[in-house]
């Protein structure tokens, strides 16, 4: 469905789905909208990152941005082991809570590009799960 445009009359697209993440600082993402896919590295390319809903991971930052932030975790070994370090990582899906057959999909995205991280954005269909 299209709208007029208020200044010109030229018709505007109407989102179906459309978050400005205009959440307080630290807020995590709108749970209506936004879930969690929560699970340990290796997901099909070796990553190494731990996924979780840490809001250290995903969250608001109060000026309109989501902001997903990987973060390394050293824990000091014991008894003269190395040390143990874990990557942990946001990722979220609208999975279960928005799908739409078709249309115009739209996003802003900055990325912080730094050596070994691996963003990603993916469009993909509600019955991932079952049709691989």
């Amino acid at each position: 469905m299209r709208t007029p445009n208020i200044t010109d009359g030229t018709p505007v697209a109407e989102y179906t789905f459309r978050d400005e993440f205009e959440g307080p600082a630290g807020s995590p993402p709108d749970p209506a909208r936004w879930a969690y896919d929560l699970g340990r590295g290796g997901w099909g390319n070796n990553e190494l990152e731990i996924y979780t809903d840490s809001p250290a991971n995903a969250f608001q930052d109060g000026r309109s941005h989501l902001v997903i932030r990987a973060a390394k975790q050293v824990t000091p070994g014991s008894g003269g082991a190395p040390p143990a370090v874990a990557y942990h990582s946001g990722r979220i899906k609208t999975q279960g809570r928005f799908s739409q057959l078709g249309g115009h999909f739209e996003a802003r995205i900055k990325v912080d590009s730094q050596p070994g991280l691996w963003p990603a954005v993916w469009l993909m269909g509600q019955d991932i799960s079952t049709a691989g």
